[in-house]
């Protein structure tokens, strides 16, 4: 089954991932198969969907669209997901992916707590990128604000 990582946003096989530390996992149970699959490229362990899961969700994706192919609050020409640096002061997204290959970058962000479906909120666009989750404050440079991908909420 091919999986989107949480993390990462790298599609793999969930076939082909790492099982070794699986024996020192809280979940595990060497009666059942294990639940969790582990990206290769970053290591986070992403949940296996369930068949219920897939049935429900493809269901409701059918029924939520337009004829036109896009979602009710889309319109075409505007920009649904966008980098954190192209976001703007005041504007509150959502963490849909990270996008890069270096283990640095990954471990620099989540250092600061930005996973996919973190609320960041900019409170500075420029020069550096300064945002807000919950009640901690950050600050990015540009070039490491082009690796977060966010859908804008307001």
């Amino acid at each position: 089954m091919i999986i989107k990582c949480g993390f990462c946003g790298k599609e793999y096989d969930s076939d082909l991932s790492d099982k070794t530390g699986c024996e020192g996992c809280f979940f595990y149970s060497p009666k059942k198969e294990c639940s969790m699959s582990r990206c290769p490229n970053c290591g986070y362990d992403n949940p296996l969907p369930s068949k219920w899961f897939n049935k429900i969700s493809g269901f409701f994706r059918r029924r939520h669209r337009h004829r036109s192919g896009l979602h009710k609050f889309e319109t075409p020409g505007t920009p649904v997901t966008v980098t954190m640096d192209r976001m703007k002061t005041g504007e509150v997204g959502v963490v849909i992916s990270i996008n890069t290959q270096d283990n640095d970058i990954l471990n620099r962000l989540m250092a600061m707590t930005i996973y996919p479906g973190t609320l960041i909120r900019i409170i500075q666009d420029s020069p550096s990128c300064v945002f807000e989750i919950g009640r901690s404050k950050f600050a990015v440079d540009k070039e490491l604000a082009k690796n977060v991908v966010l859908r804008i909420l307001e």
